[in-house]
């Protein structure tokens, strides 16, 4: 029996390090997704604080610069230590363990857990990328536009921030205007398009490219070519036993499609040439798309009006409600907990949050924090990762010690 519970003792020792050791090792895990979410943060207020601030300088008529986080590396060290260990065969540590009596504490542990993180930011200027400024000055184009419709985004908005001016089918244009009165005209021309009995479809036309060829008068790399550039090649005739190949395009055209034989053609500015305008076409509705520097323009134009005049804020119409199409201004003492604060020119600049971002109306939508989303996307969208500049700095920032 005595030599029963001298075992016990060191069974429970043994069992208490290898539950130490489990522990240590959810905890480096832990710490790791913690700091995966922190770097995703760190990204997520980087480009909502840039769009902002490019924004705010056009508001002022200043230029626009663009920065992003090309890269983000990390390096994390995890440090276990098991400091001072006491057991009746040997003491383990750089001092020994006494208990209050002044004997040495049998089977004492003093464990220490370090977990640290030094990430590493890489800093790229997107004015200096020659493809990003071509992308910005861009404008959008109907298959994006169409993109945001068929996911649900409102129509008001995305005609007031895409539609720089349309011509109706009569011959007439109509623009823009930032002044809500003056935009009636504007709102009034494109019911059309926000009425929920019309819908924007695509449909495949064919474009026969060159006279039909032999397979003789093509080579390998010909068929190569014409694959990457999305053209097909169909048999076309047969003609003293020699068989011919037609070359040709797909293109897509888009059709406002509201029932009952109303159908609208639509296209942009983009896609007309000068044999296909017919001014006399009592079915065509030609849209002038924004670029996305020229969305970001039309922000800081609002803005600047609000900022001279708070009663000139502009608003669109959702579901027969007047809100606000952006809302960004100076900080007041009375605001907390903005959605976007900066820095600029000796003032703070911030997306405040409103009562209406808990509402689950979409009527009653803050589209502020909505449309920056949309102007991310849009300006990720022009360049492809292999088309950005290389990095111009690299900023490290080194993380706190956790234990």
């Amino acid at each position: 029996m005595r030599m029963h519970w001298q075992i016990i003792p060191r069974m429970c020792f043994g069992i208490t390090i290898i539950v130490f050791l489990a522990g240590c090792a959810q905890f480096q895990k832990e710490q790791m997704a913690i700091s995966a979410t922190d770097y995703n943060l760190v990204v997520e207020r980087s480009q909502n604080d840039v769009l902002l601030l490019n924004i705010v300088r056009a508001a002022k008529r200043r230029p626009m610069y663009f920065t992003t986080l090309q890269d983000v590396k990390g390096s994390s060290s995890y440090l276990l230590d098991t400091g001072n260990i006491y057991t009746p065969i040997a003491t383990f540590g750089l001092s020994q363990i006494k208990s209050s009596s002044g004997t040495f504490a049998p089977y004492s542990i003093s464990p220490r857990v370090n977990y640290s993180s030094s990430p590493i930011f890489d800093m790229a200027v997107l004015n200096n990328s020659k493809a990003f400024i071509n992308g910005m000055l861009t404008p959008v184009t109907l298959k994006t536009f169409k993109y945001f419709w068929d996911q649900g985004w409102s129509k008001e908005l995305l005609l007031n921030l895409f539609v720089q001016r349309v011509k109706l089918p009569n011959g007439k244009t109509v623009k823009w205007s930032l002044r809500n009165k003056a935009n009636e005209d504007f709102e009034k021309a494109l019911e059309v398009f926000e009425s929920d009995s019309c819908d924007l479809e695509t449909r495949q036309k064919t474009h026969e490219i060159a006279p039909p060829m032999t397979v003789e008068q093509l080579s390998q790399q010909d068929l190569v070519e014409i694959q990457k550039a999305g053209l097909t090649l169909a048999r076309s005739k047969e003609n003293n036993n020699q068989i011919y190949y037609q070359l040709k395009s797909k293109e897509e055209e888009y059709f406002l499609n509201c029932g009952d034989d109303k159908v609208y053609q639509v296209t942009d500015v983009a896609q007309m040439k000068s044999d296909e305008v017919r001014p006399d076409d009592n079915n065509l509705y030609i849209l002038h798309l924004r670029s996305p520097e020229g969305i970001l323009y039309l922000l800081g134009e609002i803005i600047r009006h609000q900022m001279q005049d708070p009663s000139q804020e502009f608003k669109i119409k959702l579901c027969e409600h007047s809100v606000p199409l952006f809302v960004a201004r100076k900080e007041m003492p009375s605001d907390s907990d903005p959605h976007v604060r900066i820095d600029y020119d000796g003032s703070k600049y911030i997306i405040p949050r409103l009562d209406t971002d808990i509402s689950e109306d979409k009527c009653y939508a803050n589209n502020s924090m909505h449309i920056l989303s949309l102007m991310s996307l849009l300006i990720s969208k022009q360049v492809s990762s292999g088309e950005l500049p290389s990095s111009t700095g690299t900023v490290s920032i080194i993380g706190g010690t956790s234990q």
